[in-house]
């Protein structure tokens, strides 16, 4: 049986490839052993045949443009990846609205996700180099998804995360993910073909807690620095580091001026034009500024006996700025307070909790351009006992989840249970079309959108299921 090696060598890695008659295996990356249950080989984009009869290999190096059994042209074993995208609570600027991607949402299209045979209740992240992270929330593993070989990798163990779903966000780069723990802001350096799983965290000088989700700012240059609030027994800190080789956490205090040691569950950060960054509990909300790539941060207390509902995401107005949703204990109403580095304060009357996605408000199945604009919604529709959950808009039309025999938007935010609902979207033209029926949901975190490989995904941690809509690369490619 003849028996050959190749070995190729670009961009500081080199592959050694063995070929047995027409069939090719990847031995090593830099002179380490190939193993697919630790090394993720979508790193170095292997091509397959286009001929879908012949599988003599699965895949080949992309040094090739021919197979070498029939003569056919290669294809990369990665799929289209327009718009790569997922998060618990949104883009970090508080956004789920995709205006130029179109997605068409054929019937019975769907099929499944594969999933992480062991763990449950993950969270998703599509790092800067457009690699899916599976981080499981409830025993603390990480696993990244090889699109190759359809199978999920096992990378290592990460610290505990109990905050609680809408208080949680991960800010990724291309290298890492930064998330924040019980054990502080934790680092996480995604290995590379050959490379050790690692995990930076702060100094272990002081017992650190983190009370919000991890956020990410970039300055002018692309210089991106992670931050996440931090509680130890000194009082409240910033935590921060520099995205960049093994630069180490830093923790700076924050201004504390008006606090006393309240209840400061946080929610996910929120960033307000790359400037400025917002933490809002439920007795005030941090911001922070950074000034000359250092963190400038205050706790401001909020005013006139509001208290704060850090489990609703804010609201962006049309000009920008953010607004939180807080409950107004003087006049026994719900309102949106202004949030601002400066800790002005301005408030605006709401006729009850809205669910916020960026620049939309929801509130039972009417939909508003502002939360406080009077009259009727943009959209309203006959009465019924369900209200919308909305998860991502598109340029065809917002998809969400019809929450059915539940009209109350704090209820169904304050008592989890098995609630009855099903995928709808609601067309921009078109009138609205259920996508899949027969699904349930815990609360409004149960389900988690995530855009990859070319293909819409859905995860309802509560059912440890994952549902798929393959999307059509050439529709989604004019959008762009």
């Amino acid at each position: 049986m003849d028996k050959s090696c190749w070995i190729f060598e670009a961009d500081n890695v080199k592959e050694t490839w063995n070929q047995v008659e027409n069939r090719f295996d990847l031995e090593k990356v830099n002179d380490k052993n190939y193993k697919k249950e630790t090394d993720n080989i979508d790193l170095l984009q292997p091509q397959r045949c286009s001929d879908v009869a012949c599988r003599v290999s699965p895949y080949y190096p992309r040094y090739f443009k021919y197979c070498p059994n029939c003569g056919s042209s290669l294809i990369s074993t990665l799929g289209p990846n327009k718009l790569p995208w997922a998060s618990p609570c949104g883009t970090l600027d508080g956004n789920r609205s995709f205006s130029n991607l179109k997605w068409v949402f054929g019937k019975d299209s769907h099929g499944y996700f594969k999933l992480p045979d062991r763990g449950g209740q993950f969270a998703f992240v599509v790092t800067g180099n457009e690699r899916l992270l599976a981080i499981d929330r409830a025993h603390g593993q990480l696993f990244s998804f090889c699109v190759t070989i359809g199978e999920w990798i096992y990378h290592g163990a990460i610290p505990g995360i109990k905050l609680p779903p809408w208080a949680w966000l991960a800010s990724p780069c291309p290298d890492g993910v930064a998330i924040s723990t019980d054990e502080g802001p934790c680092w996480i350096k995604v290995p590379d073909i050959g490379q050790d799983f690692r995990v930076i965290t702060l100094s272990e000088k002081k017992t650190y807690r983190a009370i919000g989700g991890a956020a990410l700012w970039e300055d002018v240059n692309h210089k991106q620095i992670a931050l996440a609030p931090v509680l130890s027994g000194e009082g409240l800190s910033m935590a921060w580091r520099p995205c960049s080789q093994e630069n180490p956490w830093q923790a700076v205090e924050i201004n504390m001026e008006g606090f006393a040691g309240e209840d400061l569950k946080l929610n996910a950060p929120t960033l307000n034009g790359g400037k400025d960054i917002f933490w809002s509990g439920k007795e005030g909300f941090i911001a922070v500024r950074m000034e000359q790539g250092l963190p400038k941060a205050k706790f401001y207390k909020w005013d006139r006996g509001h208290k704060g509902c850090p489990e609703f995401a804010p609201y962006r107005d049309l000009s920008g700025m953010l607004w939180q949703l807080c409950y107004d204990n003087e006049d026994n109403h719900y309102c949106f307070v202004q949030l601002s580095h400066s800790g002005i304060q301005d408030s605006k009357q709401v006729d009850g909790p809205h669910l916020c996605i960026g620049n939309k408000s929801f509130m039972t199945d009417k939909e508003y351009e502002e939360p406080w604009q009077e009259g009727e919604a943009l959209d309203f529709y006959p009465e019924k006992l369900s209200l919308v959950q909305p998860l991502l808009y598109l340029s065809n039309g917002l998809l969400y989840f019809e929450v059915q025999n539940e009209s109350k938007v704090r209820s169904f935010v304050e008592n989890p249970g098995n609630y009855s609902c099903r995928l709808c979207i609601r067309k921009t033209v078109g009138g609205e079309e259920v996508l899949k029926e027969g699904l349930l949901t815990k609360s409004p975190w149960d389900a988690e959108i995530f855009l990859f490989n070319g293909s819409l995904n859905l995860y309802i941690a509560s059912q440890n299921k994952c549902w798929t809509w393959p999307g059509k690369y050439e529709e989604m490619s004019n959008q762009q």
